[in-house]
């Protein structure tokens, strides 16, 4: 889960879109 939050993190997608900061850990954690 760490690895996941840190991605979003680290990801190319602004902070202030948590929405799509959530999207991105789901597919992290679907993959």
């Amino acid at each position: 889960m760490a690895g996941a939050a840190d991605h979003v993190r680290n990801g190319p997608r602004p902070l202030s879109s948590p929405a799509a900061g959530l999207e991105s850990a789901m597919n992290m954690i679907a993959d």
